[in-house]
């Protein structure tokens, strides 16, 4: 795999993250029922976290790249 397909994946599946978590805050604020709150803020989250090991990764591939 050539090293600016690697950076479109990563850009791509960091935006999926994002997308993810826009989707549990949006869920978080119509649901009613608080234990399916915690549960969604659990999901939220994990979103987060991936979206921080990707970008992390993304910025060692771009570091790599440059040397």
């Amino acid at each position: 795999m050539k090293k600016k397909d690697l950076f479109s994946l990563f850009k791509i599946a960091i935006g999926k993250e994002q997308l993810a978590q826009k989707f549990y805050e949006r869920m978080i604020k119509e649901t009613p029922d608080p234990k399916m709150k915690k549960i969604l803020e659990k999901f939220l989250n994990q979103e987060r976290y991936h979206e921080e090991i990707l970008t992390d990764m993304y910025a060692e591939l771009k570091e790599t790249a440059e040397d």
